[in-house]
């Protein structure tokens, strides 16, 4: 997901960055209401708000009323995580649309299951999976684009830890790679019964070659250097038309 954090303590900022960075997020940050509203206006696709409440110029309820009241953003999911903890602003929270109030300390556990939650009502995402940053950024970006929802994962222990938290619907991986080679995250994919196809790339070493591919559960090979074009194709051809993202 690509989330947005208002956020004006340095310290609640870096634990909630070291959990969402872990399970494969986007994030953007903002110390006030007022960055995170020119974020909303600068930015593209924020899948969800998480705003701490006391902040100077604008603070969290004047961040959540300014989202609800906008056409353009008022379907944007807002968390409230901050630590004023009193039965008035749950219930200015809640009348204004928040789909969650954590109160600080914020636990792993918990914030992990919130966004499971959210994550399973958004549309799927794809998931590209390459050691190379260049590479990962590259589709990143062709994809997106094109109207795709995308998330990115360095290697197939990172991979598979994104698709137990997001709703992932297809999967384009790299096949050499550290720790987990994208041969070995297909077999798992293929063991758990994950419901995602697997587009398999590989640069000049073909270690695997594309029938092999294909027989090992494949949807698709790709050789690399490939182009922007045959990305796309694959991906119109893969993603099912009743979860697509296109952009209307």
């Amino acid at each position: 997901m690509k989330i947005l954090i208002a956020e004006d303590d340095p310290v609640s900022l870096k634990v909630l960055e070291t959990i969402l960075k872990k399970l494969g997020n986007e994030l953007i940050t903002a110390t006030n209401g007022r960055e995170a509203i020119e974020a909303l206006n600068r930015e593209s696709q924020i899948d969800l708000i998480i705003s701490d409440i006391m902040m100077p110029e604008i603070d969290g309820f004047g961040l959540l009323k300014f989202v609800k009241s906008k056409n353009k953003f008022n379907k944007i999911p807002v968390i409230l995580a901050t630590a004023v903890n009193d039965i008035s602003s749950v219930q200015t929270a809640l009348k204004n649309g928040v789909v969650g109030y954590l109160v600080k300390p914020i636990t792993k556990d918990l914030l992990v299951s919130k966004l499971d939650e959210i994550s399973q009502n958004l549309p799927p995402s794809i998931l590209v999976v390459d050691d190379e940053e260049i590479i990962r950024s590259l589709l990143k970006r062709v994809i997106e684009i094109d109207g795709y929802r995308v998330v990115t994962a360095s290697n197939g222990v990172e991979a598979l830890n994104i698709i137990k938290h997001k709703n992932i619907n297809l999967v384009i991986s790299d096949i050499k790679m550290p720790e987990m080679t994208g041969v070995e995250l297909l077999k798992e994919i293929i063991t758990q019964e994950l419901n995602m196809k697997v587009v398999l790339m590989t640069g000049l070493s073909l270690e695997v070659n594309k029938d092999q591919a294909l027989t090992l559960g494949a949807a698709d090979y790709i050789s690399k250097p490939f182009n922007n074009t045959e990305i796309l194709e694959k991906i119109r051809k893969y993603y099912t038309e009743e979860t697509s993202l296109k952009t209307a």
